[in-house]
């Protein structure tokens, strides 16, 4: 996440997923990089997430993958408001993954999120990257409370 992203210390990760293991995952490893994470629920609409962003100036977005569509349509029309965000990590779904209408569907979300200048990855490929460079945790320093 933190390679991907560009991320340092302090900065905010906004995770709009259902509750789950990957969500947890994601706030753990925000953690212990001393990330600030944001939850935006995942039963929130774009307008919703756009205001999260705008709000905390995240630098990352954790989805899941059936939200990547709200994710595109949110920082399309609001992309002044969130010029420090340009990275989503998504969760990928099993049964997505296997139904053709879905995955066209996701593969055409990401086209256009890549149209629009962001770069987009699959929270497992992220993971994948971290088990080969593992990262030194980061704790917070004092004056971070």
């Amino acid at each position: 996440m933190v390679a991907f992203a560009k991320l340092k210390p302090g900065d905010k990760v906004v995770i709009y997923a259902e509750t789950q293991l990957e969500w947890m995952l994601a706030a753990l490893a925000s953690f212990s990089q001393s990330l600030t994470v944001v939850t935006v629920y995942a039963t929130l609409g774009e307008e919703g997430l756009a205001h999260g962003l705008t709000q905390t100036k995240a630098k990352l977005i954790v989805a899941d993958a059936k939200l990547l569509p709200k994710v595109a349509n949110a920082v399309a029309s609001a992309s002044k408001e969130m010029a420090s965000c340009k990275h989503v990590l998504y969760i990928s779904d099993p049964v997505q993954e296997h139904d053709e209408k879905a995955a066209s569907a996701l593969k055409k979300t990401l086209t256009d999120l890549k149209n629009i200048g962001w770069n987009a990855q699959e929270l497992k490929d992220a993971m994948d990257a971290g088990r080969a460079q593992p990262r030194q945790p980061t704790p917070p320093a004092p004056e971070d409370v």
